[in-house]
């Protein structure tokens, strides 16, 4: 219970994260990336009165119940939550933190901002196995009856929502959308690079075996033991790798500092690790 509790505060973190991006910078700016959220805000162009929020909710319900039928039932059942709260988020920013202009002349620090607000939004959904809704639901569909890669599936899509706001809002906005779709994929890239950053520390102690202890029953931790040799003094020593989390390394550090501070540490950042206690090979 309390890990479905955590799992959907993190839902809600990364849906209320999209939902600032598409209020405060994608539709006062007329950022169109593609996805539903693009072709809402061009129909909200056409009726201004009637709340985004709304439009988001009736494609996203259009395309679900499509994804329903063809692809299952028990398909997109987070997913269709995460389109059913981002409508209802937008629908009370719009409530109670109506905009009515872009919050700057600088469109293009606008579009870097907005899409860095989104692209941690996003990745926060990723990493809970679910998605914001949309074309990504287009493309599972188009990778099921007409075999084309869902990566090249979604691109089309967004590509071909994004171009029509050449026509929609002009040039120089349609070619910000444009290259917002390009910015935004190097954003998540980075995003989701951070969140799954390990650290690969290798050590070179006198007090070896109580690093190693502290490792395996304190931190829970694996680590390999190697024999070196020293180049000056052609002493034997024991050589420690292991790879841990950001805040399993602080820990480690400040262990080490306090039982050896003259112990010899080396750390190199990984952002990939699949094996026990890590990711599932693929």
């Amino acid at each position: 219970m309390k890990n479905r509790l955590k799992d959907y505060a993190i839902l809600n973190a990364g849906i209320i994260l999209i939902a600032l991006h598409i209020h405060f910078f994608s539709a006062p700016n007329h950022f169109v990336f593609g996805g539903v959220s693009g072709i809402s805000i061009i129909l909200h162009h056409y009726a201004p009165n009637l709340p985004l929020g709304f439009i988001l909710m009736g494609f996203e319900t259009i395309i679900f119940i499509v994804g329903m039928l063809t692809i299952g039932v028990r398909f997109g059942l987070k997913s269709f939550y995460c389109s059913f709260s981002l409508s209802v988020f937008l629908l009370l920013l719009e409530r109670f933190c109506p905009v009515e202009a872009p919050l700057s002349q600088d469109k293009l620090v606008q579009l870097i901002v907005g899409l860095f607000i989104d692209a941690v939004g996003l990745v926060l959904l990723f990493r809970q196995n679910a998605s914001s809704g949309g074309t990504d639901i287009i493309a599972i569909i188009l990778n099921k009856f007409f075999s084309v890669k869902i990566g090249t599936g979604i691109i089309m899509a967004d590509l071909l929502i994004a171009s029509s706001s050449f026509i929609v809002f002009g040039f120089t906005d349609g070619l910000y959308s444009v290259l917002g779709i390009f910015v935004l994929s190097l954003f998540v890239n980075y995003v989701a690079a951070q969140f799954d950053l390990s650290k690969e520390v290798t050590i070179i102690s006198e007090k070896g075996e109580l690093i190693r202890s502290f490792i395996v029953d304190v931190l829970n931790k694996g680590a390999t033991i190697h024999t070196g040799r020293g180049a000056f003094t052609s002493q034997e020593k024991n050589i420690i790798t292991t790879f841990m989390g950001r805040g399993e390394y602080i820990k480690l550090k400040k262990y080490i500092l306090e039982v050896d501070p003259h112990a010899f540490v080396t750390v190199h950042n990984t952002s990939e690790i699949i094996g026990n206690g890590f990711k599932r090979a693929i």
